[in-house]
Formats: C-alpha cells, sequence, structure tokens
C-alpha cells in the first residue's frame, strides 16, 4: 500500500509505463488523505499482475482520494481486480481531482475482465 498524508507534489508511478508500480494484494493500494494536493498517480498497474493478464486483488480499493484532497491527476493506470471499487472518492472537500485515460475493470489490453489468478 502506498499512503500520502498531508503532502504536495508526490509522483507515484511517472510519465511512462517504465516507471509503473505494480501494487496488488493489499486493502487498499494508494489512498490520498489529509490535504494531499497536487499527486500524480500514473501508469501503475493496480490490483493485477506485472503483464496486465490476471487480477492480484486488492481486498478493498485500488485508489483512494479521501479528506481534502485537491489538485490531484489519476492517469493511464491500469486498475482491475479490486473487491469493491476502482477508484473511490471519499470526501465532499475533494476537489479539481482529474481522474482521465485510466483502464479499471479490463485486463491490460481492454477487452476482457481481469480473471482473479489461482495461487
Amino acid at each position: 500500500m502506498i499512503q500520502s498524508v498531508n503532502a504536495t507534489g508526490d509522483a507515484i508511478g511517472g510519465n511512462t509505463a517504465a516507471q509503473r508500480n505494480v501494487i496488488s494484494n493489499n486493502n487498499v493500494s494508494i489512498n490520498l488523505t489529509n490535504g494531499v494536493s497536487d499527486h500524480i498517480m500514473q501508469f501503475n498497474d493496480i490490483g493485477i499482475n506485472p503483464s496486465g493478464t490476471s487480477a492480484i486483488p486488492n481486498q478493498l480499493v485500488g485508489g483512494d482520494i479521501d479528506t481534502n484532497a485537491t489538485g490531484n491527476l489519476i492517469a493511464d493506470n491500469l486498475i482491475s481486480g479490486n473487491g469493491i471499487k476502482g477508484i473511490e472518492i471519499q470526501d465532499p472537500t475533494t476537489a479539481f481531482k482529474i481522474i482521465v485515460r485510466n483502464k479499471i475493470g479490463t485486463n491490460a489490453a481492454s477487452k476482457i475482465p481481469a480473471k482473479t489468478s489461482e495461487a
């Protein structure tokens, strides 16, 4: 799990797929909370294996934006195999969020739902 609390300007992932993180098998993969601002969460594989073919589920949520989080960008991520939600925005004080070009609930090819991997 990656959690950012009361921080500004962090990058989770990067500008290219080569800078991605594979974040799976947690309760919540990424949590931005308590005044987090101007974060970029980009080109990550969340709740899925590195090849993007099978789910390695997070129990609850792939990305969680909460409590006064402002100005955050969530883009170009593969978010799949999560127990409840791909992305959750919980707090009405959360503002200026941009969520674009994410693949949610599919495999990397965007063709079919990612199936949970068998251990």
